[in-house]
Parts: C-alpha cells; structure tokens; sequence
C-alpha cells in the first residue's frame, strides 16, 4: 500500500512539473491581454506595485533567508543561494510552493546533498505549506495600493500596522 502513495506521489510530482512549463506563456497571455483591454497608463500603476513587492522580497531574501542560513546552518548563504538557484528560478517564475516543490525537492538532494527522507518526506512539504513569508509581504503592500487606488489616506501608523499585521 505505500508502494503505491508513493508512486502516486512520484506520478503527482512530475504532472505538475510538466503543467509548470507552461506557466510562463499563460502568465504572458493574461499580462498582454491587461494591456490590451486597460492601456498602459494603468500598467505604470501595476508596475510601481510590482517594484515595491520585488524590492521587499529581495530585502527579505537577503536579509531574513541570508542570516538564517549562516547563523543556523552556519553555510554560505551565496554558496547555498547559488546552489539552490533552480528551485528559486521556478519558484520565482510561478508563484507556487507546491508547484516548486518537485524541483526544490532535486535541487536540495542533488545540488546540496541533502538526504532524501529529510527533502522528500518533511522538510520541504512542510516548508511549503506554512512558509507563506512571501505572501504576507504581498499581502501588505497590496492592501496599502488599493488604499491608494481608492484615494484612502493612510497615516504611517495604519501602514506600519498593515504591513505587520
């Protein structure tokens, strides 16, 4: 019987990573048609929104992963950065914990030698269900633009407390 999870989780595992090929051309197709329908007056909005979520995920990348992997792990985040940099291109490229998660799983055996029960059976599912860090930054500043897209005057405070909240 768990022969057969398993191989059902393999199955699973390489569905999604044929499906995430293709995320690319529908993320162009649904960009290309925003601009066709709206202009690009409203896509200097979007992208100003864009910029500040890259910014603060960068910020994070570094400052939060960076520490993390030094002072835990006591490795070289850029040595461990550029190891792992397949996952993150992916990850990057589709938003998705779960969608990632076959590649992260590679990357992390292959690329970095972690033992495969630790990668495939824990960490990295677990790690993909509740670190959601990227999310919360999003979510964020997301709130904080639409405020602003609806002429809702924020004080710092009401920022501060958004962001953090």
């Amino acid at each position: 019987m768990l022969k057969l999870f398993e191989q059902g989780n393999e199955l699973m595992m390489y569905l999604v990573g044929v499906v995430m090929k293709f995320a690319p051309y529908g993320t162009f197709g649904l960009i290309a048609t925003a601009i066709g329908s709206q202009g690009l007056d409203a896509m200097k909005a979007m992208g100003l929104y864009f910029s500040v979520v890259l910014i603060a995920l960068i910020l994070h990348f570094f400052l939060t992963y960076g520490s993390t992997i030094a002072i835990l792990a006591k490795r070289n985040p850029m040595a461990f950065f550029k190891g792992f940099s397949p996952a993150m291109v992916v990850a990057f490229s589709t938003s998705s914990s779960n969608a990632v998660l076959p590649v992260s799983m590679e990357t992390a055996q292959k690329r970095l030698k972690v033992p495969e029960p630790i990668s495939s059976f824990f960490v990295q599912p677990l790690g993909a269900t509740i670190n959601m860090d990227g999310t919360a930054i999003m979510q964020g500043v997301a709130t904080i633009f639409i405020a602003q897209v609806y002429g809702v005057e924020l004080t710092l405070v009401q920022m501060l407390l958004t962001t953090l909240s």
